[in-house]
């Protein structure tokens, strides 16, 4: 819950709580920063909302440029 509650406070990326609460409950852990499961099936959905976070501060540039490279790949 600690977690969560840096994620509200725009201390830490959703990506991150999001594979915490999987990996809690052994679920998969997407590498990836912005891909959420099932891994390495990138939608544009996520692109846009990863772009979203980055925009609010929550996600690097970098990531966003690999999430987009990888989703058009794909």
């Amino acid at each position: 819950m600690d977690f969560i509650n840096l994620w509200v406070q725009g201390q830490a990326d959703l990506g991150d709580v999001v594979n915490l609460i999987n990996a809690w409950a052994e679920g998969p852990v997407c590498e990836l920063p912005g891909d959420y499961p099932p891994c390495g099936e990138i939608t544009l959905e996520e692109v846009v909302d990863f772009i979203n976070l980055w925009a609010q501060g929550q996600a690097e540039l970098e990531d966003v440029v690999n999430l987009i490279n990888a989703w058009a790949g794909s």
